[in-house]
């Protein structure tokens, strides 16, 4: 009953990590979608003026941004009581978006263009910075639930699992052929004995004694034959068995990432196939360990495949190759010569009245003594 109780409680637990990830990866692709949209808003408000006359619409737009922000803010608040760990950076990055996204607003409604595309800059940034933190949380949700799913003897098995597996059934595969080819030799010792056994016909040991010898070595070889067909194909039925379980867990995992039947991974499936019938009909063989060589080159440019998907070279930066010349002239040399030849102050008497005119005087009088 305990052992029921606990399976039952892993199994719950597992179910809800499964729901919080798929959740999680929803608000991912939410999150990923308000940022494109609002880079794509910011450029737009580069390319205008304050007088445009989309100049309304676009900031209709930005205001319906902050809504669908608004939206991924209660769905990562409902996630986060199940996940505590999502908390603090979540409410950190958040609080940064939505002051920003209220700064740009109100700098934009203001008609102080510059300033607001400046807040969506730092709008932009807040919402990489969160979606880079939980696009780690996801990985490490999905860790965790492949090494306890592992652990209970079941479930979906990651890609470089399968490759790991596929390369120590290689080294089985390797390991029965040197075993099958190192036991043939015996077989033509037993040969060799028998025809020594035609020849001795004729001795006086007689046939009788003949026969003796060769049931007697024949039992023995015999023997040792059937032991040695027995464990090859204990290991060739265990190769296979094994075999088996990759081409399902690649066929589930293709399956769940949407790749089931296109492209490569419909090929190796069928790959995989021929090389388990080749275990059946053929046993081991070389033209089946190189089969299954090849089904692990695919796996590892398969695996190379996906570190490479999803980049996306619309924010990929570039290194500027336009070189800027100051054709400016120096005003240096013009500006001594300048100081040095004329005279700056003015010295002409100023028009002042007769009253004023004496007070200046007297300031320049008091001043001198």
């Amino acid at each position: 009953m305990s052992e029921k109780m606990q399976n039952s409680m892993s199994g719950g637990e597992s179910n809800q990590m499964q729901e919080d990830a798929e959740a999680l990866r929803q608000i991912l692709d939410n999150l990923v979608l308000f940022s494109f949209d609002q880079e794509a808003l910011m450029n737009q408000f580069k390319a205008i003026e304050v007088n445009h006359n989309k100049y309304a619409s676009f900031l209709r737009k930005q205001h319906n941004l902050k809504e669908h922000f608004e939206h991924i803010d209660d769905s990562l608040f409902a996630l986060s009581l199940r996940q505590p760990k999502l908390s603090e950076t979540v409410n950190k990055e958040i609080t940064e978006v939505f002051y920003n996204i209220d700064k740009a607003l109100s700098l934009l409604a203001e008609n102080q263009l510059y300033q607001g595309v400046s807040n969506q800059q730092f709008t932009i940034t807040a919402a990489n910075n969160l979606a880079n933190f939980l696009s780690d949380v996801l990985d490490n949700m999905q860790e965790n639930m492949s090494m306890s799913q592992g652990k209970g003897g079941k479930g979906d098995m990651q890609l470089p699992d399968i490759i790991m597996s596929q390369e120590q059934l290689n080294k089985m595969m390797e390991e029965g052929m040197k075993k099958g080819k190192g036991k043939k030799p015996q077989k033509g010792e037993g040969d060799k004995d028998g025809k020594g056994d035609k020849k001795g016909k004729n001795k006086e040991g007689g046939q009788d004694g003949d026969k003796q010898g060769k049931s007697s070595q024949g039992n023995q070889n015999g023997g040792e034959g059937e032991g040695l067909n027995e464990d090859l194909n204990g290991k060739l039925y265990e190769i296979y068995q094994q075999q088996q379980e990759l081409r399902n867990a690649l066929e589930e995992r293709l399956s769940k990432e949407g790749k089931g039947s296109k492209g490569n991974g419909d090929a190796l499936l069928k790959k995989m196939e021929e090389v388990e019938l080749d275990l059946l009909n053929k046993g081991f063989t070389n033209q089946t360990l190189q089969k299954m060589m090849e089904i692990k080159h695919q796996l590892l440019k398969m695996e190379n495949a996906t570190f490479q998907q999803g980049e996306d070279s619309k924010r990929e930066s570039e290194t500027n190759k336009n070189n800027f010349d100051n054709n400016t002239n120096n005003q240096i040399p013009s500006a001594k010569q300048y100081f040095n030849t004329t005279e700056i102050l003015n010295r002409q008497t100023l028009p002042l009245r007769q009253v004023y005119r004496k007070k200046v005087q007297e300031y320049f009088k008091k001043a001198n003594d």
